[in-house]
């Protein structure tokens, strides 16, 4: 699935700049603007990156409602505020799936780490 269109509706209800994110991402703006228009594919590792820098769950750009977003906003309740971070687990099959992708986020978010760190040290 694409998730580009959420995922500019999330940063402009933010007010963050396209460049402020593809800069966090180490990307150029025309690959960041790529995404948002789901000309380029988004891989689960990716999709982290953006949420973490967007301060959402990875499940809020997957099924981004923007009404009912605006509406929590409207009543002061935080509606990234939820306790389901990764999938939830059905079966072992599901859980042997998380377990493999483990180390390819913990290396996406390492990278994502010293961008930013990098970014505060400039």
């Amino acid at each position: 699935m694409q998730f580009g269109g959420n995922i500019r509706k999330i940063r402009l209800l933010k007010n963050i700049k396209q460049q402020t994110i593809a800069k966090q991402l180490g990307i150029s703006i025309q690959a960041y603007s790529k995404i948002e228009r789901n000309d380029s594919k988004v891989s689960e590792s990716r999709l982290m990156q953006i949420s973490l820098i967007l301060k959402v769950e990875v499940n809020i750009i997957k099924n981004f409602d923007e009404e009912k977003y605006l509406f929590s906003l409207q009543k002061n309740i935080d509606p990234t505020n939820t306790k389901e971070v990764l999938p939830s687990i059905d079966n072992k099959q599901s859980v042997n799936e998380l377990i493999n992708t483990l180390p390819k986020l913990i290396e996406t978010m390492t990278t994502l780490l010293k961008n930013l760190n990098n970014q505060v040290c400039l």
